[in-house]
């Protein structure tokens, strides 16, 4: 398919309730392996940002303002304008007594936050080896970015919205620069919004052991272990639900668009009945829901607990040293 048709495709699986997250969908397992839509829009289709001063946008988000910016962009069917916010909190920092818990909700603020131009102005998550020494990576990175086209419909109708979860292994990766490079590269979503005419989330969430750590102090302090990465994704679409309409979205018609892990990430969505109510249709590239028992995952924990000098302090104390 050219590029535009792929384009169309994606379009329609947004505006359309065709993947239902149901069990007939699981059992389908939507899983295509070679749909490449996302990663041929940049390199198909000559995009090109149209060197200009961008103009700044402001929008009330249900936690306080946010300033984004529009410089116009340049697509395959013209000139099509989208506004970019860089940097929104969707949760609070993971920090501290946050820590290797699930997130929290972030505290609202008055003021406009500031403006970010620049995409080495942005958060990644703590990982091995980002692959960007411009990148700041940091603790406190559970952080969304949004592409709305500037001009309404002219029937005032809201946009359907797609999320996108980037994939790198669990390990790796961002909302903005995808560990491949390719399948969501820079100015991505500005593309896809521009081109597609709707709303394009991307988010970080956390990755490694500060997402995924599973021990026994875990499970029993919350109940529950490890995941914490999956509950970041969780709680960015708990904040598309209450903030699609402010960016000109439709929160009855979000999908979620995942790769690799990613698309991984998304089939674990789909069996999660707190989930479920928060996008209308799915797509995954490249991988399917797969599990790790807890006694497996738990054996890492403690190793890592060990290594970092904390697993002979036993119960609580374990947790304490870690955090």
């Amino acid at each position: 398919h050219s590029s535009r048709s792929r384009l169309r495709i994606l379009k329609a699986v947004a505006e359309s309730r065709l993947f239902q997250p149901s069990a007939t969908m699981m059992k389908k397992a939507f899983a295509w392996r070679d749909l490449t839509i996302l990663a041929s829009l940049a390199a198909a289709t000559g995009f090109s940002s149209i060197p200009t001063v961008p103009k700044l946008v402001e929008i009330k988000t249900s936690l306080g303002p946010v300033t984004g910016f529009n410089a116009g962009t340049t697509t395959s069917s013209g000139t099509a304008s989208c506004d970019t916010f860089y940097g929104i909190p969707y949760a609070a920092p993971p920090t501290d007594a946050n820590r290797f818990r699930p997130p929290q909700p972030r505290m609202p603020w008055t003021e406009p936050r500031p403006v970010i131009l620049r995409e080495e102005e942005t958060v990644v998550c703590p990982q091995n080896d980002y692959g960007d020494p411009r990148i700041n990576v940091e603790e406190d990175c559970l952080f969304l970015n949004v592409f709305t086209p500037h001009d309404a419909p002219s029937d005032g109708s809201p946009l359907a919205v797609v999320v996108f979860i980037h994939g790198g292994g669990f390990i790796e990766g961002s909302g903005l620069f995808d560990i491949s490079g390719q399948l969501f590269p820079i100015n991505g979503g500005s593309h896809l919004c521009a081109d597609g005419g709707v709303v394009v989330v991307t988010l970080n969430y956390r990755l490694g052991v500060f997402g995924f750590l599973a021990t026994d102090e875990l499970l029993v302090e919350q109940g529950t272990a490890g995941n914490m990465g999956i509950q970041d994704q969780r709680k960015a679409l708990e904040w598309v639900q209450e903030n699609a309409a402010a960016f000109g979205g439709d929160p009855t018609r979000v999908t979620i668009v995942g790769q690799s892990v990613g698309a991984q990430s998304v089939a674990y969505h789909l069996t999660m009945n707190r989930s479920a109510p928060l996008f209308s249709a799915a797509v995954l590239m490249s991988a399917i829901g797969t599990v790790r028992p807890f006694e497996s995952a738990s054996a890492y924990g403690n190793a890592f607990a060990n290594a970092a000098g904390c697993s002979s302090r036993g119960g609580a104390s374990v947790l304490a040293c870690l955090r």
